[in-house]
């Protein structure tokens, strides 16, 4: 069954899936090709280097990605409701009483009314798919910047 909630969930795995396929073909013949240009008696020290760094990427990208999609949800909630109740409510309301009304959500217990719930599927797909885009744009170009970085760092000539 489609989720009414995502409902571009299938672009969304597609892309994912293929992401996980390309690193998984990419990744093992790199550790091997690091691993094995450095000298036998410092393996182990060059295998600790490089699952140290795996790990520290690996933290490093999810908090990045985290934060890029979290800044976007927030930049798209405002306009989206805006847009789903005109002349009622500005993207400056919605970003001055959100702590607020978030802290009201956690202590009620909400119900929302049946004539409503569109609107509020509306609101939710639209920031979702606003914010997902946005994230992924903004992870984009980080990642470019980092290549563009990796284009500078050269290899230690020896004379």
């Amino acid at each position: 069954p489609r989720s009414t909630l995502f409902p571009h969930t299938t672009l969304f795995r597609s892309g994912t899936i293929l992401i996980g396929a390309g690193l998984g073909l990419a990744l093992g013949p790199l550790v091997n090709l690091i691993l094995s240009s450095a000298p036998d008696e410092k393996q182990a020290d060059a295998s600790g280097v490089l699952n140290t760094s795996t790990n520290l990427g690996e933290s490093l990208g999810t908090a990045v990605i985290g934060v890029f999609l979290i800044v976007s949800i927030y930049s798209a909630l405002g306009p989206t409701v805006e847009k789903a109740y005109p002349n009622q409510v500005t993207a400056q309301d919605v970003k001055a009483n959100l702590p607020r009304w978030v802290d009201t959500l956690k202590t009620t217990d909400l119900q929302v009314v049946k004539a409503e719930q569109n609107t509020t599927t509306q609101i939710v797909n639209e920031t979702m798919s606003t914010a997902m885009q946005h994230a992924v744009d903004g992870i984009s170009l980080f990642l470019f910047g980092g290549f563009v970085a990796s284009l500078f760092v050269g290899r230690r000539r020896t004379a």
